[in-house]
């Protein structure tokens, strides 16, 4: 056994042998990314935000990296990323477990002022400090830290134990595990690039059948299961796409909020009673995805659509009635652009920025270059319906000598 896998079996050791749940329930996260996305654009700084809503402030200032993550966004005027509080939360909640109580907002101090503690794994990491943002240490041990990364290289968390350092992966569940963009062509089929067969080479297989049974533009609007429930193979892709990796844990979460990890050997186990570890159930193909491309990838497919919305084309230049029923119409912004219209979408797969708009009285025009079509996406999604014991116990027969504490049973301070 290398120190990687030592060191990682004695996190592994240090979680399921404590009764270890979120520093804050995923409920409590999300009151407070509900409140953020509704009231943000009202404050500047932390301190304001929190002084606004005594419960939502309460919750708050339990934080040590969530809060400092807040008050970066709210002085940006910008939108919480995605996660982002969930990801804080389970870095203190495992700063917590290893007894690490001193923390560092490594992106503001100083490298002058920053404890060498933390300054050690900063310097070693093959990351850069840039991509180093929080960090949770014990004063006078530099063996044992956890440091939250920005650098998507870098995974989300660092956990440093003996002085080992093992690469972590935060997730949610149900978590996103991969989202890839696709393209199609002009009757809709999902276009099979080189990229796509050299980096992803498990999802030809389901995107072959995807173009055999249907397409893009016929699903256009909504979604595909990628996966049957009883694909088996399925949940081996999921450990192919994991093993390729460097992670060495996913840290996440039960649905009662207790801390877990799971490390990507154990993805593809199968319970006694043949339910397996996880699910990919919620993996899908999606017609619009979240990334676009500057110009039509089907110029005869936007011609049928812009046909079809009764939008008249003259020396380049497309006009519409504002109010035509028969486009989308206006999209308002995230964030510090939630009361500002950002874009005109003309259908589920073409939409223009509002920079390239000109408004003129009733109606909406624009250039036809301008227009720009949605890629679609393919994405993994995993799911975890176990409990933390029933897990502990696959982890306590990999390492062997894990005592696994059930979390449902009070334990004793």
């Amino acid at each position: 056994m290398n120190t990687k896998e030592k060191a990682t079996k004695k996190i592994l050791k240090k979680i399921f042998e404590s009764s270890t749940k979120l520093i804050m329930s995923k409920k409590d996260i999300k009151k407070i990314e509900t409140y953020y996305k509704k009231n943000s654009s009202k404050f500047d700084n932390v301190d304001d935000f929190i002084a606004s809503n005594e419960k939502i402030g309460c919750l708050v200032n339990r934080l040590k990296s969530g809060k400092d993550e807040i008050g970066k966004q709210l002085k940006a005027k910008k939108a919480l990323q995605p996660g982002v509080l969930y990801e804080c939360v389970v870095a203190q909640t495992c700063a917590k477990a290893m007894g690490l109580r001193n923390y560092v907002d490594l992106e503001t101090a100083p490298i002058s002022k920053t404890p060498k503690e933390a300054v050690k794994y900063i310097k070693e990491s093959r990351y850069t400090a840039c991509a180093a943002r929080y960090a949770y240490y014990k004063k006078s041990d530099d063996s044992n830290a956890v440091v939250q990364y920005g650098n998507p290289a870098a995974g989300d968390m660092g956990i440093a134990i003996n002085g080992q350092e093992c690469k972590i992966e935060i997730k949610d569940m149900p978590a996103l595990l991969m989202d890839k963009d696709l393209i199609y062509d002009e009757n809709g089929k999902i276009i099979i690039t080189d990229e796509i067969k050299s980096n992803y080479p498990g999802y030809v297989k389901y995107i072959q059948e995807f173009n055999s049974k249907t397409s893009m533009i016929d699903k256009m609007g909504s979604n595909y299961k990628l996966f049957d429930d009883g694909d088996t193979k399925a949940i081996g892709f999921v450990k192919s796409f994991l093993d390729s990796s460097d992670i060495d844990i996913i840290m996440t979460a039960t649905n009662k909020d207790e801390l877990i990890g799971l490390t990507p050997e154990l993805i593809d186990y199968t319970f006694s009673d043949n339910t397996p570890l996880i699910t990919v159930a919620g993996s899908e193909i999606r017609t619009t995805g979240k990334n676009s491309l500057a110009n039509a990838f089907t110029p005869q497919y936007l011609n049928k659509i812009l046909n079809e919305k009764d939008i008249a084309i003259e020396d380049g230049m497309c006009r519409v009635k504002a109010n035509n029923k028969k486009v989308i119409g206006w999209i308002h912004g995230r964030g510090k652009d939630k009361d500002t219209a950002t874009r005109f979408k003309i259908s589920n797969a073409f939409f223009v920025k509002s920079d390239d708009i000109i408004v003129d009285n009733d109606y909406v025009k624009f250039p036809k270059e301008k227009i720009r079509q949605s890629k679609g996406g393919v994405s993994l999604h995993i799911s975890i319906k176990h409990t933390k014991k029933e897990i502990g116990n696959v982890i306590l027969q990999a390492s062997k000598n894990i005592n696994v504490v059930d979390d449902s049973i009070p334990q004793i301070a």
